[in-house]
């Protein structure tokens, strides 16, 4: 089955295609940059998992939580996560978070943090 798109809409679908690319790169960016904060000038609190999403067939594993920064200004954060963390911390669970001393609102659990520290520590950053 071939689609007729036109000048105008192999256009459009190329630029579609361009702007989905450059979001993904973008949000693997974003993520990254906020671990190794996280990894620079983390405080460690307690969470607690108000939400757990995906995990069907082939979809990721999700959990939202909420935390109290230093200011006591509670927060709130979606992230993914291993299968078996998901498994493990249903709703109403307490969790280990870490969030940026400088950016309270950035955040994240804590094992994922300790994976970047780890890997910093072995490139000597």
């Amino acid at each position: 089955m071939e689609i007729a798109l036109g000048p105008v809409g192999s256009v459009v679908f190329i630029g579609l295609v361009i702007a989905g690319v450059g979001a993904g790169i973008w949000l693997v960016v974003h993520r990254e940059l906020a671990l190794k904060q996280l990894a620079r000038d983390g405080v460690d609190v307690q969470g607690t998992v108000v939400r757990q999403s995906g995990g069907h067939h082939a979809d990721p594993y999700y959990i939202r939580y909420r935390y109290r920064d230093g200011r006591g200004q509670e927060r709130e954060h979606k992230v993914q996560v291993r299968q078996d963390f998901w498994v493990n911390h249903p709703q109403g669970s307490l969790i280990a978070v870490v969030y940026s001393k400088s950016k309270p609102s950035i955040s994240g659990v804590k094992y994922q943090v300790e994976q970047k520290r780890t890997a910093l520590a072995k490139r000597g950053r």
